[in-house]
């Protein structure tokens, strides 16, 4: 059998799996075939980078997990990488298929690049934590609606068509980069951002909105700035203002 024909059989498992438009026996009877007769592997690890008996306890379908497991399946060692290259290139239709059945607080160990895909709209990881970076930049996003709950890494959303960032993560560890945009308001930024925070090169005429308290630079250059009203109330390293750097961060920087 050829690596492609392998190839083949072991994704139409997985699709198997995450198909959420026929019912567990269909779904068993069709993994029995491809397992039996097709001599798909019921022990590969997937495009997802997780196994099947991993994905069928993620969506808590017993009558599968019985069936897998009665069947020799096991649950092998995560795969990074392949889940990092799955939202790299799978469909928008395949990774919502997938999101669709992880957990609400799920922590998705993995780095999500969405970047440079023609993006409309997110695919919705509204309810799981990224422990990595989520990079959805070079796209033609106006809502970040579907962002992460979390970001343990940096959130790139630079060089989009958004207006304000509703929808953003809650909690971002890293740097938050919204460079490039044509917001208008800072409004649904994280309250605190771990790092650096960056809206350089958009239509601001305030600050308004903005984290409460940013870990280290906050960069709001090249913008419309009237005032820095808004400004973070906490940054733990300088402020680099509309025209020059100020290090100064406790005056009053109204222009």
């Amino acid at each position: 059998m050829t690596d492609e024909r392998i190839k083949k059989l072991n994704s139409q498992l997985i699709n198997t799996i995450l198909d959420g438009r026929i019912s567990s026996q269909a779904k068993i009877n069709k993994l029995d075939y491809i397992i039996r007769v097709a001599k798909g592997d019921i022990n590969a690890c997937h495009d997802t980078g997780y196994s099947l008996l991993s994905l069928a306890k993620l969506m808590g379908d017993e009558k599968i997990v019985q069936f897998l497991e009665k069947n020799g399946a096991r649950e092998t060692e995560f795969d990074k990488m392949k889940t990092t290259s799955f939202f790299r290139k799978a469909s928008i239709e395949d990774i919502n298929k997938f999101l669709k059945i992880l957990p609400d607080g799920y922590e998705l160990n993995c780095y999500v690049d969405l970047s440079k895909r023609d993006l409309i709209e997110l695919p919705d990881f509204s309810k799981v934590i990224v422990k990595g970076f989520f990079d959805c930049s070079i796209n033609q996003l106006t809502s970040l609606k579907g962002a992460p709950k979390k970001v343990t890494g940096f959130f790139n959303c630079n060089k989009n068509q958004l207006e304000n960032l509703m929808g953003a993560s809650s909690e971002v560890d890293g740097d938050f980069y919204c460079d490039r945009n044509q917001l208008i308001t800072l409004k649904g930024a994280p309250v605190k951002v771990g790092s650096s925070f960056s809206c350089v090169k958009n239509m601001l005429e305030t600050l308004e909105g903005a984290p409460d308290e940013v870990g280290m630079h906050f960069h709001c250059r090249y913008n419309k700035l009237k005032s820095f009203k808004g400004k973070p109330n906490k940054i733990g390293g300088n402020f680099y203002g509309a025209i020059e750097a100020v290090n100064n961060i406790n005056d009053d920087f109204e222009l």
